[in-house]
């Protein structure tokens, strides 16, 4: 796989992120934070994509099907 859109993965991710945290938390100051995160962060979130040494596509989405359901941190250390 020679090409992801950087661009379009940090937007998406955003979006994403931001959306699925405004429903579990739905007020009206996250609200806030989140116009202002996407002020502050026009070009999207910082996604760290290591170059890949992916043989086919499929191979690439193999990869990254295997780490999306998997939270980027223990949520314990969330929760403290």
């Amino acid at each position: 796989m020679k090409h992801i859109h950087y661009d379009s993965l940090r937007f998406s991710f955003q979006k994403q992120l931001l959306d699925r945290m405004a429903a579990k938390l739905d007020s009206a100051e996250f609200k806030k934070v989140k116009n202002q995160c996407y002020r502050d962060y026009s070009d999207g979130f910082y996604v760290y994509c290591p170059s890949s040494s992916h043989q086919s596509t499929q191979d690439g989405v193999d990869y990254i099907i295997r780490y999306v359901g998997r939270p980027a941190m223990a949520q314990s250390q969330i929760e403290d």
